[in-house]
């Protein structure tokens, strides 16, 4: 009886794995896919409208997040398409605006960054030890 019920806990999770993963949960919520997330902002066109975005909290229209990427015009709405898609931006009377789970992940992405851009090159790829990284 023990591996049934094991079995069916195993087949709800993948369900709600996969409904998680579409975008909401069994309670009808909205869920964030931060790992698709983290992703796209550590891509340096995604980065880099996003920073736009970030630093100008006044919103931006397409022609001059265009001309401030310097990105194709099928380039741009690409990115921007994805990162709507995955919550990062918002698009709101022709303008587009991080949103705040977009400038969450922005900042952590940074701040991991700029954490590991500390640690010895020679250490990072190394096995975790109880003993602290320099």
């Amino acid at each position: 009886m023990r591996s049934i019920s094991l079995l069916i806990l195993t087949i709800l999770l993948m369900v709600v794995g996969n409904l998680a993963g579409a975008g909401m949960d069994l309670a009808g919520r909205k869920t964030c896919d931060v790992s698709k997330a983290m992703s796209k902002l550590y891509k340096n066109s995604s980065k880099n409208i996003a920073r736009i975005l970030y630093e100008d909290r006044t919103g931006r229209g397409f022609g001059d997040l265009q001309a401030e990427t310097g990105l194709t015009r099928n380039k741009l709405n690409h990115e921007l398409i994805s990162m709507r898609n995955l919550d990062l931006a918002k698009l709101v009377d022709g303008k587009y605006y991080l949103t705040w789970y977009g400038a969450l992940l922005l900042e952590n992405a940074d701040l991991c960054e700029r954490a590991l851009a500390e640690i010895d090159e020679n250490k990072l790829f190394e096995p975790v030890n109880p003993e602290p990284v320099d």
